[in-house]
């Protein structure tokens, strides 16, 4: 009999979060050092209040979103938009109990980048697209 798999066992626990106030620039700049495309969106609390993507980055920045402002000869106006402005703020979360099988069906069927992982409504972890991916690569599917 296999094991059934859980959020929990797939989902990266360490979690990156912006605040709403972060200029969008710097926040372009966190998500390319980090070679990551969503980030959850925290208030002062540390309560889950959106998620900003590399696509939301693309929408609102052009192409000024592609390479960070620290490349060679790319010097990029400062925006006053913040995070918080371009955020979507209804995000779909999940608990770390929930199947595997129905995680993935809801990010595919909703066509999501990721899913935040919230126990008693705090941010645990996050699961994405890559942590499939890299699931399947190591063959711990």
């Amino acid at each position: 009999m296999t094991k059934k798999l859980l959020v929990r066992d797939l989902m990266t626990a360490h979690v990156d979060t912006v605040g709403p106030n972060l200029d969008l620039l710097a926040a372009r700049d966190l998500m390319w050092r980090l070679e990551i495309r969503h980030m959850p969106v925290v208030d002062d609390s540390g309560k889950l209040c959106g998620l900003i993507s590399q696509r939301d980055l693309l929408r609102e920045l052009g192409r000024a979103a592609v390479e960070p402002a620290e490349k060679p000869g790319k010097r990029q106006a400062a925006t006053a938009r913040t995070v918080g402005d371009v955020m979507t703020r209804d995000v779909e979360t999940v608990p770390p109990s929930l199947d595997l099988r129905r995680a993935a069906t809801l990010i595919y069927g909703a066509k999501l980048g990721c899913l935040p992982v919230l126990e008693r409504s705090k941010l645990i972890g996050i699961l994405t697209e890559s942590d499939f991916v890299r699931s399947y690569a190591e063959g711990t599917e």
